[in-house]
């Protein structure tokens, strides 16, 4: 075993000097919008010059994953096909629209996000 020296009693944040460069006083949450963390971020960068900083407050910055995908009228396709008795089922509507839509990687993809969508909608949708 080595001898390690005794762990040093946490200083109170009264005794710490004040920082030397001025932030923008900012409430950070658990819950706090992206926003307003990469602002934070971005401006605790400029004053460090921190490189790694700011990568993180460009990525931060970003909504990330791919823009939703416009299902308006594939969404009302599936409504029809239910009401209409074609489909047995929302899973069977959404397979059905599916195969008719242009530049999907994945039927079976763009059946389940279909599907999830239909269930999704408040009210349920209605044609006539």
């Amino acid at each position: 075993m080595t001898d390690r020296p005794p762990p040093t009693p946490h200083r109170p944040a009264r005794d710490l000097p004040a920082p030397p460069f001025h932030l923008k006083p900012i409430v950070l949450r658990s819950d706090a919008p992206r926003a307003d963390v990469a602002e934070f971020v971005r401006q605790l960068a400029s004053v460090t010059r921190n490189p790694h900083l700011a990568r993180v407050a460009a990525s931060l910055g970003k909504p990330g994953g791919r823009p939703p995908a416009d299902d308006a009228d594939a969404l009302c396709q599936v409504a029809w096909l239910i009401e209409s008795g074609a489909a047995t089922s929302v899973e069977a509507a959404a397979r059905y629209v599916a195969r008719t839509l242009d530049g999907e990687h994945s039927q079976d993809a763009a059946a389940t996000r279909l599907a999830r969508k239909f269930r999704r909608q408040k009210p349920p949708h209605k044609t006539t």
